[in-house]
Protein backbone atom coordinates (compact mmCIF):
# COMPACT_ATOMS: atom_id res chain seq x y z
CA UNK A 1 0.00 0.00 0.00
CA UNK A 2 1.79 3.32 -0.94
CA UNK A 3 0.73 6.09 1.31
CA UNK A 4 3.01 8.83 -0.48
CA UNK A 5 -0.01 10.74 -2.07
CA UNK A 6 -2.01 10.94 1.20
CA UNK A 7 1.13 12.43 3.30
CA UNK A 8 1.63 14.79 0.73
CA UNK A 9 -2.25 15.90 0.58
CA UNK A 10 -1.52 16.29 4.64
CA UNK A 11 1.20 18.31 3.78
CA UNK A 12 -0.27 20.54 1.94
CA UNK A 13 -3.60 21.14 3.41
CA UNK A 14 -1.22 21.84 6.53
CA UNK A 15 1.13 24.62 5.21
CA UNK A 16 -2.30 25.67 3.06
CA UNK A 17 -3.67 26.56 6.92
CA UNK A 18 -0.10 27.87 8.23
CA UNK A 19 0.07 30.17 5.56
CA UNK A 20 -3.74 31.33 6.33
CA UNK A 21 -3.13 31.84 10.02
CA UNK A 22 0.08 34.10 9.00
CA UNK A 23 -1.59 35.80 6.92
CA UNK A 24 -4.47 36.42 9.25
CA UNK A 25 -2.08 37.43 11.93
CA UNK A 26 -0.13 40.26 9.67
CA UNK A 27 -3.19 41.58 8.87
CA UNK A 28 -3.89 42.34 12.68
CA UNK A 29 -1.04 43.10 13.40
CA UNK A 30 -0.51 45.66 10.76
CA UNK A 31 -3.73 47.28 11.27
CA UNK A 32 -2.59 47.77 14.88
CA UNK A 33 0.77 49.24 14.38
CA UNK A 34 -0.78 51.53 11.56
CA UNK A 35 -2.52 53.00 14.78
CA UNK A 36 0.12 52.95 17.53
CA UNK A 37 2.87 54.77 14.61
CA UNK A 38 -0.29 57.58 14.06
CA UNK A 39 -1.15 57.65 17.86
CA UNK A 40 3.06 58.55 18.29
CA UNK A 41 3.43 60.91 15.29
CA UNK A 42 0.45 63.03 16.49
CA UNK A 43 1.77 63.55 20.17
CA UNK A 44 5.39 63.92 18.83
CA UNK A 45 4.10 66.49 16.79
CA UNK A 46 1.98 68.26 18.96
CA UNK A 47 5.41 68.20 21.91
CA UNK A 48 6.93 70.00 19.18
CA UNK A 49 8.41 73.19 20.18
CA UNK A 50 7.34 75.54 17.12
CA UNK A 51 8.49 78.99 18.05
CA UNK A 52 12.44 78.55 18.17
CA UNK A 53 14.17 79.88 15.44
CA UNK A 54 11.26 80.30 13.19
CA UNK A 55 10.73 83.78 12.52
Amino acid sequence: MDDAGIVSVDWVVLTAALVGLGLAVTNVVGSGLESLSEDIKTQLMSDHDRTGFID
